[in-house]
């Protein structure tokens, strides 16, 4: 259980690589809508990336939709979300076999959806919010904005993966990251 609760991390919480600018269409929510416009997390390091143009934050080749409810597009859409508002709640590494232990209480499927399981992903992603507390009784879980120190212990390239399009190559991958108490 100790090294699934970075999977969890990254459907509760909101690490991702950077939000789409998709053309919007008729029906569609411009991507400068979809996330805050004074939320700019990366400004000073930000420049434009082909998969910006290529990929929307609910993982598709086509713009989002405002009626998607896909369970799956949902989730890439939290985990492509920078913008989580305040207040900053403190997380210690503890807090994720709490997340992980809430979700399987809850009987909320997670993880790889190309592994067979009992049930699909929450349609309703608010089962997710506020799954846990933090050391200060703090609620925790999808969407809540917190700090985390750790130790960064090993790297792995991403592939392939829905919250990316499926698209290939280093400007379209994520990075997993491996974080532990101890060096």
């Amino acid at each position: 259980m100790k090294h699934s609760w970075s999977l969890l991390l990254a459907a509760c919480l909101l690490f991702a690589h950077g939000q789409g600018s998709l053309t919007a269409h008729r029906g569609v929510t411009p991507p400068d809508e979809i996330f805050p416009k004074k939320c700019l997390p990366f400004a000073d390091l930000s420049r434009p990336h082909p998969i910006d143009d290529q990929c929307s934050p609910s993982g598709l080749t086509s713009p989002d939709s405002d009626g998607d409810t896909d369970p799956n597009h949902l989730q890439n859409r939290a985990k492509n979300n920078l913008c989580a508002p305040d207040p900053v709640v403190r997380v210690t590494i503890s807090i994720f076999d709490d997340l992980q232990a809430a979700a399987e209480e809850n009987g909320i499927t997670f993880g790889n959806q190309h592994v067979a399981h009992p049930r699909s992903l929450p349609a309703d992603r608010s089962v997710l919010k506020n799954l846990a507390k933090n050391d200060d009784g703090a609620a925790v879980g999808e969407g809540t904005k917190v700090t985390f120190a750790a130790f960064v212990l090993k790297t792995k390239p991403g592939g392939g993966e829905s919250v990316n399009c499926h698209l290939t190559g280093s400007e379209a991958n994520d990075i997993h990251i491996v974080l532990g108490r101890k060096p």
